[in-house]
C-alpha cells in the first residue's frame, strides 16, 4: 500500500490544465511516467472489471471517487490505466475531466497523507 504514494508525486501534472491542448491530449513523458508507476506501484487490481460491474453496473465509476476506500481505489485506477490498451483516447477524459487527480487527491487522503 505503501508504494503508491509514489504516485502523489504526479499531482502537480494532472492540476495543471494546460496538460490537453488544442482538444487533444498531447502524448508527453510524464503521463508515460505516471502509468509506468501505476504498473510498477502494485496498486493495480487485474479483476477490476468484474469488480467495477458488481459495485455499479451503470458503468458511472467518476461517483465512486468520492467515497473510495483503498481496495475501490484500486480498482479505479485499473480501469482507467488499463482500458487505455483497448481506446487510443481513453487516457484524455481522465485527464481533461480531473478523474486522475480525483483519484490520487481521494488516495492521499484515504493513505492520511
Amino acid at each position: 500500500m505503501n508504494n503508491c504514494k509514489v504516485l502523489f508525486k504526479f499531482i502537480p501534472y494532472f492540476e495543471d490544465s494546460t496538460v490537453i491542448s488544442l482538444g487533444y491530449r498531447q502524448q508527453d513523458d510524464e503521463i508515460t511516467s505516471f502509468v509506468d508507476e501505476v504498473y510498477q506501484c502494485g496498486i493495480l487490481n487485474k479483476d477490476y472489471l468484474k469488480i467495477l460491474q458488481e459495485v455499479d453496473p451503470t458503468g458511472e465509476y467518476e461517483k465512486l471517487i468520492f467515497e473510495a476506500d483503498y481496495e475501490t481505489l484500486r480498482v479505479l485506477i485499473s480501469f482507467y490505466v488499463c482500458q487505455r490498451n483497448f481506446a487510443s483516447t481513453l487516457w484524455e477524459t481522465p485527464i481533461k475531466d480531473k478523474t486522475f487527480l480525483r483519484i490520487l487527491y481521494r488516495l492521499r487522503t484515504v493513505l492520511g497523507e
